[in-house]
């Protein structure tokens, strides 16, 4: 782990307890799966930018759908959160981490200053 990283991962888990005490604050335990679902959006989005190493943003890509998923099915909408399961998570991810898998590594390509770029 990188100096930065520590801090970052520390960052998120704040968000991540934030979310949730506010879901809780706000609607008991639906607010609490909502706000812990919505971390999982977040969250995997902000570590999928950030780590380095390309496996570990495609885990984090994977959090960030399954999360998405998680919503849908939240909000009511099962049949959705379903293929979002079954298409995004189970097709296009795998392709991607085989994809990812089967091509060399190149370091300079996953460099923080365009990590940052890519946030803004």
């Amino acid at each position: 782990m990188t100096d930065l990283q520590k801090p970052f991962y520390g960052v998120v888990f704040l968000l991540a307890l934030a979310a949730i005490g506010w879901g809780v604050s706000e609607a008991g335990a639906q607010g609490a799966a909502f706000g812990f679902f919505s971390w999982m959006v977040i969250g995997g989005s902000l570590i999928c930018l950030w780590e380095r190493s390309v496996v570990r943003s495609a885990f984090s890509l994977m959090l960030t759908f399954l999360g998405c998923a998680a919503l849908y099915i939240l909000l009511g909408a099962d049949f959705v959160g379903m293929a979002q399961v079954l298409i995004y998570v189970g097709g296009i991810l795998a392709l991607l981490l085989f994809g990812v898998l089967l091509s060399p590594p190149d370091m300079k390509e996953r460099k923080l200053s365009r990590v940052f770029a890519g946030i803004v």
